[in-house]
């Protein structure tokens, strides 16, 4: 009697464990699978399963004048935080070293067609580095941004050896991918940029130009391209 009291006991305390092991792992299972879908199923602050970010980058170039002469030197400049406001929320985020992936073009103005002006500025790299990357003309430069300290700095001198007049701009790639929140499916930002504070930049030169597309840019995509148009004298 004493012997089948035992090992009903063991064949109990058998199933007991089994009950137990399954009720662990359906725990586990549940676990892995609410961490994998974290990113697919939860909601980004937008309320939505994606987000889309619109950052502006400040820059500053000085002297700000409309006329500049042959070997004068023109200093383009940042040097912002990793703490960015996101336009379209009103939030902030931290961008931490993130390669921002934009690209400064200087182009003719007085001339039709896109012609870049760079072979007939000099370009020196303060702060940050540059490298050539197509575009219009081959005139685009791809900006690198020195990241330290929880801020993006960039400074380049442009010197002018030729007489004209000359636009410079300021762009990005669209939609680069990034991740910001816990809970979104899928991020993305697009850069933009202002220029002296929104002071002005000599837009009306650009109206003035015999190219049609560039004569044609509004005034708003010119001041969130950083634009900027001037004169080379003697």
């Amino acid at each position: 009697m004493v012997t089948k009291i035992m090992v009903s006991q063991f064949k109990n305390s058998s199933k007991m464990k089994n009950y137990v092991c399954v009720f662990i792992l359906v725990v586990l299972a549940l676990i892995v699978l609410s961490c994998s879908c974290k990113k697919i199923f939860g909601e980004c602050d937008s309320g939505e399963g994606y987000a889309y970010y619109k950052f502006y980058l400040p820059f500053t170039l000085y002297p700000a004048q409309d006329t500049f002469h042959i070997n004068d030197t023109i200093h383009l400049h940042a040097d912002f935080s990793d703490m960015m406001l996101d336009s379209n929320s009103l939030k902030y985020y931290h961008v931490e070293n993130e390669p921002l992936r934009c690209a400064l073009s200087l182009d003719h103005l007085d001339t039709v067609g896109i012609i870049s002006a760079f072979p007939h500025f000099t370009l020196i790299v303060d702060t940050g580095d540059t490298h050539p990357g197509g575009g219009p003309g081959q005139g685009l430069r791809l900006m690198k941004y020195l990241y330290a300290d929880n801020r993006y700095k960039f400074h380049v001198r442009l010197i002018p050896h030729k007489q004209g007049v000359y636009v410079f701009q300021l762009s990005s790639h669209s939609d680069q991918l990034v991740d910001f929140q816990n809970m979104c499916q899928s991020e993305a930002m697009d850069i933009f940029f202002t220029l002296n504070n929104g002071a002005e930049a000599n837009y009306h030169l650009l109206l003035q130009s015999p190219d049609t597309i560039m004569s044609s840019i509004s005034k708003e995509m010119f001041e969130m391209a950083g634009g900027y148009a001037f004169y080379v004298v003697e």
